[in-house]
């Protein structure tokens, strides 16, 4: 009797901690469809450079694994662009999902892999299978940006990192508020001194005209702009650093082992110009 009553304690406790937990993940809920939630426990891939933060809840839509939906804990926004017309937004909706389309017959399957993240599976699949993230709304997701880094800053002090695709780093500089709030600094840095366009001048004359590399971030986003080489810095800009004589080969580096060609990329806009590296996985402003 004691060894019955022992073995029957044993499992209804493994099926306690079973039903807690999937892949090293927690259970958050029940939704009223009867998915099961689970909620990320660090940061996942969605693949092309782009990662969920911890706390982000997600779920199977179905038991055939068709597709998986998720919502972004607070403080986090999506980077998207419209399917349709290209144009590059912050989302006002926290909620999107990653979906596998296959190029031939029949269709893919979505996983999730704590290790890997989310991908694709040939399942019946004739052809090959893509995965793409999207919004509610139906509009690709670019990126994952930090809401607390709303205004631009220097990089000196520790800060959470925005996770970007390739085309979401360029779409970045494209998106309004961003464009103005860069502008809104670089308009006071050059007050005295009168701004130019920077669409016209080269990295490699900064020192012609005066100017230096700062490094800064903007939804934690990382990269750099054309400041004025005046000795005004260090008291109109808390927590910068910068580069003067900046050379463009010797700005990136690529922390991933056996990857090359991290390199910078200038974006412009109405005379305003930014700079970020791009080319590997973990393509990174020196």
């Amino acid at each position: 009797m004691r060894n019955f009553k022992f073995y029957l304690f044993y499992l209804l406790t493994m099926l306690l901690i079973s039903s807690c937990s999937v892949d090293g993940e927690k259970k958050s809920s029940t939704s009223s469809s009867e998915e099961e939630i689970f909620v990320l426990e660090s940061k996942t891939s969605l693949g092309d450079g782009i990662f969920l933060p911890q706390g982000t809840e997600w779920y199977y839509v179905d038991k055939e694994h068709s597709a998986v939906e998720f919502k972004l804990p607070k403080g986090y926004s999506f980077l998207v662009q419209n399917s349709e017309s290209g144009k590059y937004s912050l989302s006002q909706n926290p909620e999107g999902g990653y979906s596998c389309s296959c190029s031939g017959e029949n269709s893919c399957k979505t996983f999730y892999n704590k290790d890997v993240g989310y991908g694709c599976l040939q399942s019946t699949c004739t052809g090959s299978c893509t995965g793409t993230p999207t919004t509610n709304n139906n509009e690709i997701i670019e990126g994952v940006l930090i809401e607390k880094y709303a205004n631009l800053q220097g990089t000196k002090s520790k800060f959470e990192k925005a996770y970007l695709s390739p085309n979401g780093k360029s779409g970045f500089f494209q998106v309004a508020s961003i464009q103005n709030e860069i502008a809104r600094n670089m308009k006071m840095a050059f007050e005295s001194s009168g701004q130019p366009d920077f669409s016209l001048i080269d990295l490699g004359d900064f020192d012609k005209h005066k100017l230096v590399l700062a490094d800064v971030q903007l939804y934690g986003f990382h990269f750099g702009i054309p400041l004025p080489d005046d000795g005004s810095l260090d008291q109109s800009f808390s927590n910068i650093s910068y580069t003067k004589n900046p050379e463009a080969p010797t700005q990136c580096s690529c922390d991933t082992e056996g990857q090359t060609g991290c390199e910078l990329q200038k974006d412009c806009f109405l005379g305003q110009c930014a700079y970020h590296c791009d080319g590997c996985s973990t393509c990174t402003m020196s």
